[in-house]
This record gives structure tokens, sequence and C-alpha cells, in this order.
């Protein structure tokens, strides 16, 4: 069976790679205007995993950046994105993005392992792409119009910013 250090070694090689780096206990990627936090979340009911993301405007942003997810205007989790069904699900029974992600990181469910690690550097990889193309507060605006942030918290002055288009510089 997979263990955790084995998926925080996949997130490591995945992450270190794609701009993201590692500040404690998450993965801090930073552009001009936004920066994004990832971290690896225990559920309390044994080996099961989740990925957190948060991003905040750096316009919003007041005394130091955010540490963890939480800290940031915007949260959600990973299997609340928007993001295609990777290869590696396809013909399983894990048909959507959503429920691969969760089976994915949920290490108590029967899967051989180099199923589970492939998938999970699949996923990875996604989330990395993903986060790399939202660059600047208009691209981060043009997702959340586009419905990406349906299942996320946004925190009231942000999602006021998001959805009147106004600048957030």
């Amino acid at each position: 069976m997979m263990t955790s250090r084995e998926v925080r070694a996949a997130i490591k090689d995945v992450f270190a790679g794609s701009g993201f780096v590692k500040r404690g206990q998450a993965w801090v990627r930073r552009s001009d205007e936004l920066v994004w936090v990832v971290q690896l979340d225990r559920s309390p009911y044994g080996e099961r995993y989740s990925l957190d993301l948060g991003v905040s405007p750096l316009q919003v942003v007041t005394g130091a950046e955010p540490a963890r997810p939480n800290d940031c205007p915007v949260l959600m989790h990973l299997e609340n994105l928007p993001l295609a069904t990777p290869p590696e699900a396809e013909g399983t029974r894990l048909g959507d993005f959503r429920s691969a992600a969760v089976a994915c990181f949920d290490l108590t469910l029967d899967m051989p392992d180099g199923d589970r690690e492939r998938l999970l550097v699949s996923i990875l990889r996604a989330v990395s792409e993903y986060v790399g193309s939202i660059e600047g507060e208009n691209d981060l605006r043009l997702r959340y119009e586009a419905g990406d942030f349906r299942s996320a918290f946004i925190r009231k002055d942000v999602k006021q910013i998001l959805a009147g288009g106004d600048c957030l510089s």
C-alpha cells in the first residue's frame, strides 16, 4: 500500500519542477500578481488525503503573504477543479476527475500502487498546469467567470471584485 510519505514525495517531484517552492507544510507559486498556496490535508478518518488550494491577489494581501490555503481569500479543493479526467482513469470506475482525485488520495482504497502512482502524478501535473495557466488577476477573473470556482470559498471583497470586473490593482 502506498504511504503518505510516497504521496508527499510525488508532490515534491512534480511541484518542485513546476515553479512551486516549499514553505513549511505548503507549496507556494508566486507571480507578479498572485500567490498560490497548495497543501496536502489529512482527513481525520484514516489514511485519506486531499489537496487544498488557495489563491490570493497580491493587491489584497495585507501583512505577510498567506502561508496556508486557508489564509487565502479564495480557497478550493482539488476534487472540485474543472480538470479533464486523467487518461490513467479512463476505462475504470473512476470516470471523472472528481472521482479520480478522491480515489487517488484515499490510501485506504484498494488500488495497485503502480496505478495509484501514475494517477497521482497525472493529477498533480494537471493541477500544476492549471495553476500555471492563471498568472494574473485577469486570468483569475476569467476562470471565475467560467465557473471554475463555483464550489470555492471566496472572501466577499474578492468575490465582488471578480464578479464586477473591477481591477484589483
